[in-house]
Order: C-alpha cells, then structure tokens, then sequence
C-alpha cells in the first residue's frame, strides 16, 4: 500500500505541475502601420507598410486598405525585401481607392512562416492626380463585416487586416494610418492673404520614425501654442513647444534617441483647442 500510496502523490504532483506551467498564450501585440509623406500633384511615389512589435510566427496575412480620396492611386504593389518568405506566395487586388495584399503559404508540411519582431511587408508605388488641389489623403485599414444567411445560420465574413500564426490561430494586429500630404509649394513664404484659415496639426514626418521626426502646424491667428508627447500610458514624455508662435506655418521636431520604441500620441493645444495624432517609432 505505501508503494501504491507513493505513486498516486507523485502523479498527483505532476499532474499539478504540468497545469502550473501551462501558462496562457501572450495577447498579440503587432502593429501595422503606413509611412506618411509629403508630395506634388502629378508625383510618382513610394509609401513603405511596417510590421513592429510581432510576437507570434506567421504563416499568413492579409491587409486591405483604403485611401480617402481618389486623388491617390495605386499602381502596384511590391514585396522585395519584405518579410515574405521564399515559399510563401505574394498577392494583391487593386480597385480604386481600395486595395489588399496578402501572404498565403506553399501547401507543405510544416507551414512556412515568420517570426521576425519587425520588418517591411509591402511597398505601395502610387501617384498623386497632377489636377489635386492641397489636400490630406488617410492611408487607413478597412475593417467590414459582411454577414449571409445560409439556412437560417448566419455567417460572417470578415475584410480586416488579419495574421495566422503556425497553429492557424487569427490575429488582429493594431494599425496606425498613413496620411499624403498632397501640396503645390512647400518651399514658399507665405504672402499676405494666404495664411491658414483654420487650426491644424499635421501627421509626423516620417512616421513611422528613428530616431527624428518633424511635426508641422498652422495657425491662423497669433496664438500660444503647446505640443507634448504622450506614451500609450498617457504619461508625457516631453515638451516641443510651449510660446507664442506668429499665424502660418511652422514646424517642430522630436528626437526620441533616448525613448523606446512604441506608439506615441503628440497634442497641439492651441486657442482652448486640442488636435492629437498617433505616430510610430521604430528602431
């Protein structure tokens, strides 16, 4: 009996022990994000799609974006020196103002994948209409659900930026949109009668960034204006501007050598208003 006893309490300790290290899977934590840039009506230009903060192997993805105005178009979509392996095959679908790329994986055992933490996914080479006026165009996802009735089952069918990993598990990664910038002059003073009109704040440039960044604001009238950077915690990380600044144009940079990499909100408090925008840095 004591014999017996001792077995029972040592499968009964590893039993135990075997469910204390079955820890839950860690959350998803990729971030897709789109660079931004400025440009010229009738430009040919290049927009880069970056993968950060991955922390699961993936077999396959797919990511449908938008842009917010016809004034941007794209013209094809390239995968050199992305993350797509060898034996995964690279596709994409243009119509419009929409289009999506995707990984699908060679049909062998085991599944290609990657697990890099960061990395290029695609490069978007686009134009901008040579008939736009000035004029901010979002590079943002698209995340729609459709659903169909089949026999009284409804079924949704999802059009979102969507990751596999090894297990066929789906991940939804965070997403931080790209802005053009579409604009005749940049290089000219501005002359009496074509200050701004209104309050903005611009998308960072480049975003996603390492380790400088450039922040451009208008104001259309003298005002004191502060910008601060915020972490996802809503900690400030530091002041760019706290003064008096003339109406017009202007602009202000971050060096973030010493702050980690993450997303970060900057915020504009200008006239008893606030503008904030996301932005990306990468290192």
């Amino acid at each position: 009996m004591r014999k017996l006893s001792t077995v029972f309490t040592v499968m009964i300790l590893v039993c135990t022990f075997s469910i204390s290290m079955a820890a839950t899977p860690p959350a998803f934590t990729g971030i897709v994000s789109v660079e931004s840039k400025t440009v010229k009506p009738g430009d040919s230009f290049t927009l880069k799609v970056w993968l950060t903060n991955n922390n699961y192997p993936t077999t396959a993805l797919r990511v449908p974006l938008r842009f917010s105005s016809s004034y941007v178009t794209c013209n094809y979509i390239d995968f050199g020196g992305s993350l797509k392996q060898s034996n995964m095959e690279g596709y994409y679908i243009i119509n419009g103002t929409s289009l999506e790329f995707s990984y699908i994986p060679d049909v062998v055992y085991p599944l290609p994948f990657f697990a890099n933490d960061s990395g290029l996914l695609a490069t978007l080479y686009l134009t901008a209409s040579a008939s736009a006026p000035d004029i901010s165009v979002a590079v943002d996802s698209v995340n729609r659900d459709s659903t169909i009735d089949v026999g009284g089952q409804i079924y949704h069918i999802w059009r979102r930026i969507e990751f596999s990993d090894t297990d066929g598990t789906t991940l939804l990664p965070d997403f931080i949109a790209g802005t053009v910038e579409i604009r005749h002059s940049t290089d000219i003073a501005l002359e009496e009668g074509m200050l701004p009109t209104t309050l903005s704040l611009a998308q960072n440039y480049p975003n996603p960034f390492n380790p400088v960044t450039s922040i451009s604001f208008s104001l259309p009238t003298r005002s004191h204006v502060r910008i601060e950077v915020f972490n996802l915690l809503g900690q400030k990380v530091t002041m760019l501007a706290d003064g008096e600044f003339p109406s017009g144009e202007h602009k202000v940079e971050w060096n973030a050598e010493n702050a980690p990499s993450g997303i970060y909100f900057y915020r504009m408090t200008a006239d008893g208003k606030s503008l904030t925008r996301k932005m990306l840095l990468m290192k």
